[in-house]
C-alpha cells in the first residue's frame, strides 16, 4: 500500500480525534446515517413488537436506551414501563417517553427487575442484558418475551482488521439463549439467527464513532492505540466504495408456560 505523507497522517489524526467529541445520547446514531448502512435482517423487530403488543394492557421495554425505539411505536399498551441503567440515557428516555405516559425506571446492571411477580403481558428487549429467571418472574401467565440480541460473533472481522485480541470467551447465540429461556419456563414461539449480516461504512470516521460509543465491542479502543490499523482501513476506504463487516444477530420470541 502507498504510504501517506506525514502531513496527511497528522490531519487524519486531528480529524479522528474530533470524532470523539461528537454528541451522542440515547441510542441515536443518526449523525453517521449518511455514511453507514446495514443489510436488512431476515426478520423485522419493529413489526414483531407491534404484533406482540396488540391488545396487550401491560408492556416492559428493557434497556430502552434513550427511548427512541419505544417512542416510535404507535398505540402502546395503557401501562407501559421502560428500564435503563445508564444515567445519561435515563434522562434522555424520560424526555422522550414521559409525554407518552411511559414510566421510565432507572435500574442497575444486575438484571434484577423492580416489579412484582406476573406484572407484564409482554416484555421486549433489544440488544440488552436480561436474566431469564427474572423475565419469567415478572411475566404473567402466558406472557410473551421478545428479544433481538447481538451475538458473540459480532464484528469479528472488524476486530481482526484492527488487530484486537478478543478475550471474551462467553458464547452468546440463538442455541444458547433458547436453552436458557426454555429452562426458565418458556416455550419458543419463533426464532431466527444470522451471523453474516453485512454492515457498511463509507469512511473510518463512522467506524470510530461506533466504537467510541459502544465500547464493549473493543474494550480498549482509542485513536492513539489503533491509529496505525485505522490508517490501513482508511487506505482501503479510498480504494473501495464501502468497508464491509459482518454482524451477528438473533431473534427469539417465547411464551411463559409455567
Amino acid at each position: 500500500m502507498n504510504k501517506l505523507p506525514a502531513k496527511s497522517k497528522d490531519e487524519l489524526y486531528a480529524r479522528w480525534k474530533r470524532v470523539e467529541e461528537l454528541p451522542f445520547s440515547g441510542w441515536d446514531f443518526s449523525i453517521v446515517s449518511t455514511t453507514t448502512k446495514t443489510e436488512p435482517l431476515p426478520w423485522d423487530y419493529r413489526k414483531e413488537v407491534q404484533k406482540v403488543i396488540e391488545r396487550k394492557e401491560t408492556l416492559l421495554d428493557m434497556d430502552t436506551g434513550g427511548g427512541e425505539f419505544l417512542a416510535s411505536i404507535p398505540e402502546l399498551p395503557v401501562r407501559t414501563f421502560a428500564t435503563e441503567s445508564y444515567p445519561p440515557n435515563v434522562t434522555c428516555a424520560y424526555n422522550n417517553l414521559q409525554p407518552l405516559n411511559v414510566q421510565v425506571i432507572q435500574v442497575d446492571e444486575s438484571g434484577v427487575l423492580p416489579f412484582k411477580n406476573g406484572s407484564f403481558d409482554a416484555i421486549i428487549n433489544r440488544h440488552g442484558y436480561y436474566d431469564p429467571k427474572e423475565i419469567h418472574r415478572v411475566a404473567e401467565k402466558s406472557g410473551i418475551f421478545l428479544t433481538q440480541q447481538v451475538g458473540s460473533k459480532d464484528w469479528q472481522d472488524l476486530k481482526s482488521a484492527l488487530g484486537y485480541q478478543d478475550t471474551a470467551t462467553d458464547r452468546w447465540d440463538l442455541e444458547y439463549a433458547s436453552k436458557q429461556i426454555k429452562q426458565a419456563g418458556f416455550e419458543i414461539m419463533a426464532q431466527n439467527e444470522v451471523t453474516d449480516n453485512r454492515s457498511y461504512f463509507k469512511d473510518v470516521e463512522a467506524i470510530i464513532y461506533y466504537l467510541i460509543n459502544i465500547p464493549w465491542v473493543i474494550s480498549d479502543f482509542s485513536i492513539d492505540i489503533y491509529f496505525d490499523k485505522l490508517l490501513e482501513l482508511h487506505r482501503q476506504s479510498i480504494a473501495q466504495e464501502w468497508l464491509v463487516f459482518l454482524q451477528h444477530r438473533f431473534f427469539l420470541a417465547a411464551r411463559k408456560w409455567e
